[in-house]
């Protein structure tokens, strides 16, 4: 049994880590039609949030600098060894704190020259929230690199409490900052900087306590080889959103309200899909290292399961979250529904992204993943300087679709000629694809021909649950079979 796919427990960390990756993404999802509205923030103010949390995830890159991968492929190498284990998880968070306080410095120092990238005259004035910014990414790395190491060693406890409690504190400050610091942007900042201070410092004495004070630098010097490329593909993965927000924050501002708005719940999406895939990721390293030719129908069957799952997640909340964007907002930010489908679907490619990524991380091969990243940017960078001043937020969609398919195709490629696994390319590549392409033309009939937003989205529902049931039909039985017997005994 031990060498074949635990799939009840599978199923059962995926449940649990589906739920808590999906809590602190729920309550942004909650906070956002609570501060928005007449006499709150409109869709401008919205795009400013989005700029800010744009230049908060950059900060985090280089804080982290792939410190949640790092500890998840190390953490195998040391689990046994309790000395070992200590002076890892302990050098990888003192360099996370040494990181940061270099960064508050350096954007101390820069922030009278940040602003002026911005046409916005409020994001202009970088000074009044770059160190905030900075705290905020600062305490996103702790945390995410705990949840990592805790999801690797299954400390499941550990996994719920810093995940929800995040998000509850980030969530509740946010509200309060806005209310009653600034009804802007900036209370927003301010919010989440001083909610999620509490929880990474309680999770820096945790570490300390229980791994001790450590810095080595034979570990350091691993883990930058290992990390290095990694951050690479992180930044340049950043740019690839980013670009998008750079080119629409230059134009109307309302467009990138409605635009990041619908964006919000889209990365929310994304976020679940992660939390999926941190169920995913320790079974598949577990399997790759008692050998990937010998273990390759387990590694096939759960990035199978991982596929369902993923599509289940993404296209099942498109039509509630357009009648919730429908019912809660108002004015100019209520359009941002109509896009919500195509936007959604788009992140399957993320998906299967991920299945193809895995096995080049396990084998170290990290050095691909920029290579993989700068081919699409330039993709990205070019279609959104061509289509975006012509074509508002439907250019930025067609520059993610065009260079997220790009980089699927090619890490693809890369993944086969480093270590060969034969794929059924019609559940991982070919059906995927076909969804994607049913929603874009679903959208283009919607913006020529007036198909309502609703048909549209509940054609593709259709469409990807009935390919589900007839191209999954082992899987979709098992993963039927598994849930009603966990729910059952739970």
């Amino acid at each position: 049994m031990a060498n074949l796919v635990k799939t009840k427990e599978y199923f059962k960390l995926s449940i649990i880590y589906t739920f808590v990756a999906a809590f602190p993404s729920v309550l942004q999802l909650i906070v956002q039609p609570l501060i928005a509205g007449k006499g709150r923030l409109g869709a401008t103010d919205f795009g400013q949030i989005n700029i800010t949390e744009s230049i908060i995830t950059l900060l985090f890159i280089i804080c982290i600098f792939s410190m949640e991968s790092s500890i998840s492929r190390y953490y195998y190498d040391v689990r046994e060894d309790k000395h070992k284990f200590d002076q890892l998880v302990s050098t990888i968070f003192t360099g996370i704190l040494l990181r940061g306080a270099v960064l508050l410095g350096f954007v101390y120092l820069i922030s009278p020259f940040v602003g002026q990238i911005f046409k916005q005259e409020a994001l202009r004035n970088f000074g009044t929230y770059g160190i905030a910014l900075t705290i905020s990414a600062i305490n996103r790395s702790i945390v995410t690199t705990a949840v990592s190491l805790y999801r690797n060693e299954k400390n499941i406890n550990s996994f719920i409490l810093v995940n929800m409690s995040s998000g509850i504190f980030r969530a509740l400050f946010q509200v309060l900052g806005v209310f009653f610091f600034s009804m802007s942007f900036l209370g927003y900042v301010y919010g989440t900087a001083i909610g999620s201070s509490i929880i990474s410092i309680a999770v820096v004495i945790y570490v300390y306590r229980r791994s001790g004070f450590h810095f080595v630098k034979s570990i350091n010097k691993d883990l930058f080889g290992f990390a290095w490329p990694l951050l690479e593909y992180t930044v340049v993965g950043w740019g690839l959103m980013w670009l998008d927000r750079f080119f629409l924050e230059r134009g109307d501002p309302k467009q990138l309200g409605i635009y990041t708005n619908a964006m919000t719940y889209a990365v929310g999406i994304q976020l679940i899909i992660q939390g999926l895939g941190s169920a995913t990721q320790p079974e598949l390293f577990r399997f790759m290292s008692e050998g990937i030719n010998e273990r390759v129908e387990e590694i096939k069957k759960i990035s199978n399961m991982f596929i369902i799952q993923s599509l289940v997640i993404i296209i099942g909340a498109v039509i509630p979250t357009i009648l919730f964007i429908q019912m809660f907002f108002h004015g100019d930010l209520r359009i941002s529904a109509s896009i919500i489908s195509i936007v959604f679907v788009r992140y399957v490619l993320r998906s299967q992204y991920q299945v193809f990524a895995l096995p080049i991380m396990f084998m170290k091969r990290t050095r691909i993943f920029s290579t993989v990243n700068y081919i699409a940017l330039f993709a990205n960078l070019v279609l959104n300087w061509l289509l975006i001043p012509s074509m508002g937020f439907y250019g930025a969609i067609i520059a993610f679709i065009v260079a997220n398919s790009t980089q699927v195709i090619i890490i693809y490629y890369f993944q086969q000629k480093i270590v060969f696994i034969p794929w059924n390319l019609k559940k991982l590549m070919g059906f995927p694809f076909l969804v994607l392409l049913v929603s874009v033309l679903c959208e283009i009939c919607k913006y020529y021909l007036g198909l309502p937003v609703m048909i549209g989205a509940i054609i593709v529902t259709v469409v990807t649950f009935v390919g589900i049931v007839l191209l999954y039909k082992n899987e979709v039985h098992q993963l039927l079979q598994k849930r009603f017997k966990f729910l059952n005994n739970a």
